[in-house]
């Protein structure tokens, strides 16, 4: 599990690799050559210690961030006499939607048991989750979790931090973010760790 601790440690690594030069050019003695440190080294390290600080935000705040974008949670189960036949399980679903699910907005989450398929969006109700059903990977969703979120502004960040949440297997991509729209932070705090980094620890093309 990513933890700050880990994150100091790697920063105090980087910090030494990256000054070793300098320290042996002010008189530090030391056996052989130093190591090697060009540019591709260092963007590997910059990019572990990203992936351990969103990590780490991910863990200590990721959930309630997530919940403070949901109205609300229901869930559908697949896999419970939902009749024969796609288009049976999508007439049993658009039923279950338009009874239980009153919010527009909402980000839907494939679960296979314990395993997340597929995250998506949808603005307009109960038609855009359904339309996976005659994906090739709906024969294992065992659930379907809908979480209504707080206005329509808040979808696409919903949707990414639900993507860093649940890690599932079948997305491509991360949520497209909108312009006018909530940020992730999640992918806020990536960009500012990143840049950060890349600040501190600057390389000229050589």
């Amino acid at each position: 599990m990513a933890s700050s601790r880990q994150f100091d440690e790697g920063l105090d690594r980087l910090f030494r690799q990256f000054t070793e030069g300098l320290r042996r050019e002010a008189g530090k003695s030391a056996r052989g050559p130093a190591a090697k440190f060009d540019r591709h080294k260092l963007r590997r390290c910059i990019g572990r210690l990203v992936d351990i600080a969103t990590e780490t935000e991910l863990t200590n705040n990721g959930k309630a961030l997530f919940d403070g974008t949901c109205s609300d949670k229901k869930q559908w189960h697949a896999k419970r006499g939902k009749g024969w036949g796609l288009a049976a399980r999508k007439k049993t679903f658009r039923d279950w939607y338009d009874l239980h699910v009153y919010g527009r907005n909402c980000v839907y989450v494939f679960w296979s048991k314990r395993k997340c398929i597929y995250v998506g969006r949808t603005g307009s109700g109960g038609r855009r989750p359904h339309a996976h059903f005659e994906k090739y990977w709906f024969s294992s969703v065992t659930r379907i979790d809908m979480y209504i979120i707080r206005g329509k502004r808040q979808l696409p960040k919903a949707e990414c931090m639900a993507i860093h949440l649940f890690k599932p297997n079948k997305n491509k991509m991360k949520s497209a973010q909108q312009k006018f729209r909530s940020k992730c932070p999640i992918c806020s705090k990536e960009v500012s760790v990143r840049q950060s980094l890349n600040r501190i620890f600057t390389q000229r093309k050589k």
